[in-house]
């Protein structure tokens, strides 16, 4: 039997790298090892031996020439079978037969169908946007082979790809990642005492009808243009209403609207820093720490002034880092309230009475539970040197 194996295998891959399947199948009838035909085990009668050709696996099968019933499937790729190659009874042979040692050319004979995925899979990482219709077309363009998009999808899914909406993060240069990293360092050693004395502040803006596409619906299957089932907005915000507030550990300010235009260094003093901040400070008897971004209107000299004058200290904030700022978690939320409400607002005044409504409505555990999250944040931004961090 051992001399038997040597012979077949030099033979086999000779035949196989030289003329290709149809040839060895011929070469292995023609020496006995595959019968030309045999009965169909169903209806007793003759199968033949046809070759497959599928996007899953190509090869030859055997098929009932009455009811073109299928038999065994006779699988031969590039040198290697899927599991064994299945001959009629009286004649079977396991594949281990043919197999040769290891050597490169085994080496190099993998399943196509293996090929086809991770070749997809690479492809996909390589530039994420391709869609499986794109991935479908080259990979035609590269094989000549056809496969459908669903297909591309479903393979993909099994190597872990998902098509997924991008996160939608502010652009980060070197600077930017360089003076994030120095400022996460500098903060490494805080604890959660230390961020409780911090009152973090922003302002934000919100619009009439919601854009938050992430608001889900209950609904059946076909009704998505049912009328219960369709949000109607405009395609251009026709009222939206800026909001400033601050948060800490057991506290929070009230929710101020800022009226018509725009924020400006003077009114940031008027209406924010000592209406707010200064009675905020005042009522605070600890260590108190006053956190606001880099906005312009927060950094004019007047604003500095001010601040210097009522004694309260500044944090300093990196450039272009909503993301460490614990607050935009809690604007979030608040959106999200004001969208589930039974009754949306329908003009300015409800929409600053719903926000003024739930902001004081907000759990104090939720923003105790986004504060003390800094710890971790900043963590994350020194593992990730800088980068986005997914708060």
């Amino acid at each position: 039997m051992a001399a038997l194996v040597s012979e077949y295998t030099l033979e086999f891959f000779t035949l196989l790298n030289a003329r290709g399947k149809k040839e060895l199948i011929e070469w292995c009838m023609k020496e006995g090892l595959i019968a030309s035909s045999y009965e169909c085990p169903k209806c007793n009668e003759q199968m033949g031996l046809n070759e497959r050709k599928s996007v899953v696996l190509d090869g030859f099968e055997w098929r009932c020439r009455k009811k073109n019933r299928r038999g065994d499937l006779l699988s031969i790729q590039d040198g290697k079978a899927k599991d064994r190659l299945l001959f009629p009874e009286d004649t079977f042979m396991p594949y281990s037969v043919f197999e040769p040692e290891p050597t490169q050319l085994h080496a190099e004979c993998h399943n196509h169908h293996t090929r086809r995925q991770i070749y997809r899979h690479i492809s996909a990482k390589r530039n994420r946007r391709t869609t499986a219709q794109q991935l479908a077309n080259q990979f035609l363009a590269a094989s000549g082979k056809q496969i459908s998009r669903k297909t591309v999808a479903r393979l993909l899914r099994g190597e872990g790809l998902y098509a997924r909406r991008p996160v939608v993060c502010v652009p980060l240069t070197r600077q930017h990642r360089t003076a994030r990293l120095q400022w996460c360092r500098e903060h490494h050693n805080w604890t959660e005492q230390d961020w409780a004395c911090v009152l973090f502040s922003d302002e934000s803006r919100f619009i009439l009808s919601s854009d938050c596409r992430r608001q889900l619906i209950w609904r059946e299957s076909g009704t998505a243009y049912r009328a219960e089932n369709i949000l109607e907005k405009d395609r251009y915000p026709t009222c939206s209403i800026m909001v400033w507030a601050g948060i800490m550990i057991n506290g929070r300010t009230r929710l101020h609207v800022v009226a018509n235009g725009t924020m400006t260094g003077q009114r940031y003093i008027d209406e924010v820093l000592l209406p707010h901040v200064r009675l905020f400070r005042g009522a605070v008897v600890d260590k108190f720490v006053f956190m606001d971004d880099n906005a312009t209107c927060h950094r004019t000299l007047a604003v500095q002034d001010c601040l210097e004058s009522e004694g309260i200290q500044r944090l300093v904030w990196p450039a272009r880092s909503p993301d460490l700022n614990p607050i935009e978690n809690v604007w979030d939320a608040l959106g999200r309230q004001v969208a589930g409400l039974n009754y949306p607002p329908t003009n300015k005044n409800t929409l600053i009475r719903a926000l003024t409504e739930e902001w004081d409505k907000l759990p104090q555990q939720l923003l105790d539970n986004v504060v003390q999250s800094m710890v971790r944040r900043v963590e994350c931004c020194i593992t990730l040197h800088g980068g986005h961090i997914p708060y």
